[in-house]
């Protein structure tokens, strides 16, 4: 289906093709509903980095397209579908994304650049490895079965945010400044200090080597549900009680428990809280049965 998609912009709608390109690409703050992108491509060359500034799209069909290496700038996207949409390389600064679904496709670059908006936003499948965000606001939006590692919610706002699946390897950063880069103009300054505790529900999710850093408050977080999660608010109080604890054991319970605080109570820069998954340090200690035995005596 997609490759039909996609070939009909290079055939029978091939002077369409120019026409959508053009007025996407102009000065003009236009507005489009109910238009069918579905399959269409931005940029027929690789050397282009497509600029789309001040544009409203409404029920908008993206499936299928590729608008990798855009730049989006001021736009607005209402009730729009994104299907297998290749969204590489991108930057997506102060824009709105209100009652849209994305499902599977791929997303990597910037987001979120001085702050921008996901309200009612469903991410189902997508492929999110190494996106960075700056500032995005997330408002009763879901992130279900996303491939989340690497990802870095820099200075995110999240609130009323579902999280299915398993969040691995993934960055969650309070406060966030963007070193080197001088914040535009009109940005406001209170909204890059800004930090809410997470209004997040992992109750679905398996989170693994996952961090919380710049003043993440997670006071709020409903936490997974399967009993193998803990919720460390205090990462240093709970490495001297470790230390006390670890006074009564043998030494071979020593080496065992030496792991956990030498790996998953290690405290990087900016980080007071922990969401530690127990079945992490198990698979990370050993994989012969008889020294997991040894080290279930913890």
């Amino acid at each position: 289906m997609g490759k039909k998609l996609i070939d009909r912009w290079e055939n029978e709608w091939l002077n369409e093709d120019n026409i959508i390109r053009e007025s996407l690409l102009n000065d003009e703050e236009t507005e489009f509903v109910k238009l069918d992108l579905r399959g269409f491509k931005i940029s027929k060359s690789v050397n282009l980095a497509p600029y789309i500034k001040g544009k409203k799209f409404s029920e908008t069909d993206f499936s299928y397209a590729d608008f990798s290496r855009c730049r989006f700038e001021k736009c607005r996207f209402e009730k729009c579908t994104f299907c297998y949409t290749n969204l590489i390389n991108i930057i997506e600064q102060e824009c709105e994304f209100v009652d849209c679904d994305f499902y599977k496709g791929r997303i990597k670059g910037f987001i979120g650049e001085w702050g921008s908006l996901y309200k009612g936003v469903i991410f189902e499948g997508v492929n999110l490895n190494g996106l960075l965000m700056h500032y995005p606001d997330f408002q009763d939006s879901e992130f279900k079965n996303c491939n989340l590692k690497k990802a870095d919610f820099g200075g995110a706002v999240i609130e009323n945010v579902k999280f299915k699946g398993v969040v691995t390897d993934t960055w969650f950063r309070g406060k966030y400044r963007i070193s080197g880069v001088v914040p535009p103009p009109q940005i406001n300054y209170k909204r890059l200090s800004k930090v809410n505790p997470m209004n997040a529900d992992f109750s679905e999710a398996i989170i693994s080597y996952t961090l919380f850093t710049n003043g993440c408050d997670l006071s709020n977080v409903i936490m997974p549900n399967d009993g193998n999660h803990y919720l460390i608010n205090n990462i240093k109080k709970v490495k001297e009680f470790t230390d006390r604890f670890c006074a009564n054991l043998s030494d071979e319970e020593k080496d065992f428990f030496s792991i956990i605080q030498d790996v998953f109570l290690f405290q990087r820069e900016g980080e007071k809280v922990k969401i530690l998954n127990r079945i992490d340090w198990y698979n990370s200690m050993t994989k012969s049965e008889n020294l997991r035995k040894k080290a279930f005596i913890i």
